[in-house]
């Protein structure tokens, strides 16, 4: 009766795989230290997310307000009724407040305040606000907030 498996012979000389094996366990390999490699660099570089960004410094620039952070933070806006809020996600920091002086001669004044969640920062005037934000332009973190009355 023949035997399934190949028989062992007494030659100890080396027969080489081929060239295709080798080639096919070189890039498997590639591909496995880079995955690797791009994980643990990908874990360094990211933030923590259990440690929430904090306000860094508040600057007034006539009609707009400059708040950077420590990292950009999540934010929601409340433009009703003339009345413009954001709410930040951010770790709680002291409340502060100002006088903004608006284009038209009027003015409104904004109050930042601690919340449970996070920080407000609310604006009001006489006349009815129109409010927008954007990121400030070469600043990594910063947010600028600028109103105008609506007319």
């Amino acid at each position: 009766m023949a035997r399934p498996d190949p028989q062992k012979t007494a030659d100890s000389t080396w027969q080489e795989p081929p060239v295709r094996q080798w080639r096919i366990k070189f890039f498997a390999s590639l591909c496995l230290l880079a995955f690797l490699a791009g994980l643990m660099l990908g874990k360094l570089l990211k933030p923590d997310p259990a440690q929430p960004a904090r306000l860094l410094q508040v600057d007034m620039l006539g009609p707009e307000l400059d708040l950077c952070f420590s990292r950009l933070p999540k934010a929601a806006v409340i433009d009703e009724d003339g009345v413009f809020a954001m709410l930040f996600a951010v770790e709680q920091a002291e409340a502060r407040q100002g006088v903004l002086s608006l284009p038209e001669g009027d003015a409104a004044s904004w109050r930042l305040t601690p919340r449970s969640d996070g920080m407000q920062l609310g604006i009001v005037s006489l006349q009815p606000l129109q409010g927008r934000w954007e990121r400030v332009a070469g600043m990594k973190s910063c947010i600028r907030v600028s109103v105008s009355v609506r007319r």
